[in-house]
């Protein structure tokens, strides 16, 4: 298949393989992300996030005009986002939304890295290469112990305390651009980064801003429904908070476009895509839409269908182990929306050891 006929399935589906089997250390270095510089606005205006900062470089006047760049990123009084894309020309960017364990907050460091370096590569096995980027994180910046001059004054201090605030309610982002000038291919891919732990899930907010932004991109179809593709969630206890996103956002007023411009259309549909994920729970099989097709799509063996498997293997006397079922206890997580997803399992192994012993065992 040539680079100019990737859909956009085959680019998620790239970046979930890609997610899925990370390799622990990398045989080819990285391209270099153009690090993003823009100063903030802070003439008594929301500091422009992180996120905006990079995709408003994507307007092809930005860097004309210094004045008209800082104006560009900054948000409308009263508004969420800045307009520096509405005026784009259709077609020209490809999105997709990845979800990142989140490094602040848990111990998952190591595998935000490895998840952060298999988007790269898989974006540049579809033929894009990096271009700009924007983290959600804060950097940890060492500070010199020679002198108090090194020390940063209390003053920048809030400042950019104030920014890590806004950029912890938008989404990361990375931005490749094609190596290739095919006029049958999109210029840029945008990947939205978005946080998730084992016991929170995915960030809400950070997934609706994310949703958001996409509507706001100029496409050639109108107000047609609108479909976003997510790699992800990493962990089974996250498939609830994105069960409730996608209602929140299928459901509410609030994702219709109050806007004339056909270029800008609403997100209604979100399919998933999770090659890790192996308990989902039973809620998620209900969320089958006619429009926008199945919630989640998942890549491993739920945990039920391998207990089953397992459990009639010990039970074989021909073949396994020959083990009464009532010889047989599976160990279990109680209180989080992993353990919950096993609830139903657990009653099913209960009602098969309920059954009376084999006489001739």
């Amino acid at each position: 298949m040539k680079y100019g006929e990737l859909s956009l399935a085959g680019v998620v589906f790239i970046l979930l393989v890609g997610m899925r089997y990370a390799p622990n250390g990398s045989t080819q270095e990285s391209l270099p992300m153009v690090p993003d510089k823009t100063p903030v606005v802070t003439d008594n205006q929301i500091p422009t996030p992180a996120v905006w900062k990079a995709l408003c470089k994507l307007n092809p006047d930005f860097g004309l005009n210094p004045d008209a760049d800082k104006a560009r990123q900054t948000i409308p009084q009263g508004a969420k986002d800045p307009d520096c894309i509405d005026d784009l020309p259709q077609d020209l960017i490809v999105s997709a939304i990845a979800t990142v364990p989140d490094p602040v907050t848990t111990n998952l460091g190591l595998l935000t890295d490895r998840t952060i370096e298999a988007i790269q590569t898989s974006a540049a096995e579809a033929g894009y290469i990096p271009y700009l980027e924007a983290l959600p994180w804060p950097i940890q910046k060492t500070t010199s112990m020679d002198s108090e001059k090194d020390q940063p004054n209390l003053s920048k201090k809030q400042s950019a305390d104030q920014d890590n605030d806004v950029d912890g309610q938008y989404p990361g982002v990375l931005i490749f651009r094609t190596s290739e000038s095919l006029e049958s291919r999109r210029k840029y891919l945008t990947v939205f980064m978005v946080s998730e732990t084992p016991t929170a899930g995915v960030d809400k907010e950070q997934t609706y801003a994310a949703l958001r932004i996409i509507g706001k991109i100029p496409h050639r179809s109108g107000n047609a429904v609108r479909k976003v593709l997510l790699a992800g969630p990493f962990f089974s206890g996250s498939v609830a908070s994105l069960e409730e996103i996608a209602r929140k956002f299928r459901d509410s007023a609030e994702w219709e476009t109050n806007s004339s411009d056909n270029n800008i259309s609403s997100v209604r549909c979100l399919n998933a895509y999770s090659g890790t994920i192996t308990n989902p729970g039973i809620e998620v099989r209900k969320m089958l839409d006619p429009i926008c097709g199945p919630l989640l799509t998942e890549g491993q063996t739920r945990d039920g269908e391998a207990l089953k498997l397992f459990t009639d293997w010990a039970t074989d006397k021909k073949n396994g182990l020959g083990y009464r079922p009532t010889q047989i206890a599976f160990l279990s997580e109680e209180g989080t929306q992993y353990g919950k997803g096993t609830e139903e399992t657990s009653k099913q192994q209960d009602r098969r050891a309920s059954c009376p012993p084999d006489s001739t065992t």
